[in-house]
């Protein structure tokens, strides 16, 4: 899978997870959070609001749709929707450059934690600008991992990476990403949901 299909799917695993997990209280924790994290952006990545409000509402638009057909069960119009959403190349953008904007913010906000993945010379602040915000760019490894713990980790969705690297045998090399504590352990283990990408 490519970098920018990898940046996609993650996006796209985070609505279907919640949409799967089924719960409308859930989904509307995660439309309150997104909306909390309009200060987030505000404060890292020193954008006004007004120049993310349409991405933003994009992403709050299908949480409400999703939590309003949830109550439907497994035959509901859900998958439909995400689904939708995503080939609307217009709508998909949106998302995904609300999600950049997130991981952009949540690396400058932990910059600690991340800095030694930046290639050197380049900086939290260039990185940023350069590698995670620009639209249709591929993402790399650092940016998918800021994705994962900016939008997956704080609701309890794993990540499983399944890496198509042709090695030899007939099983595939897979990592799997999810909230720990201190000492390692999972924080949700199998209460919450899993997505593969």
């Amino acid at each position: 899978m490519s970098k920018v299909l990898t940046g996609l799917a993650i996006g796209y695993s985070y609505f279907e997870t919640l949409q799967k997990l089924g719960s409308k209280d859930q989904l509307e924790e995660e439309i309150a959070r997104m909306m909390s994290l309009t200060s987030f952006i505000e404060t890292w990545c020193g954008y006004q609001e007004w120049l993310f409000e349409d991405m933003r509402e994009e992403v709050l638009n299908l949480l409400r749709d999703i939590a309003a057909t949830v109550h439907m069960g497994p035959s509901s119009d859900a998958d439909s929707i995400i689904l939708q959403r995503f080939n609307d190349e217009e709508i998909s953008n949106a998302i995904i450059y609300y999600f950049r904007l997130l991981a952009s913010a949540w690396l400058k906000a932990n910059s600690v934690n991340y800095r030694d993945f930046i290639p050197d010379g380049l900086g939290v602040d260039n990185y940023s600008k350069n590698m995670i915000e620009p639209a249709k760019t591929e993402i790399e490894h650092l940016g998918m991992t800021l994705l994962i713990d900016v939008l997956m980790k704080p609701v309890g969705i794993a990540v499983e990476i399944v890496y198509l690297d042709r090695s030899e045998g007939t099983d595939v090399n897979s990592h799997i990403i999810q909230a720990e504590d201190e000492s390692g352990t999972p924080i949700h283990a199998g209460e919450i949901g899993s997505a593969h990408v």
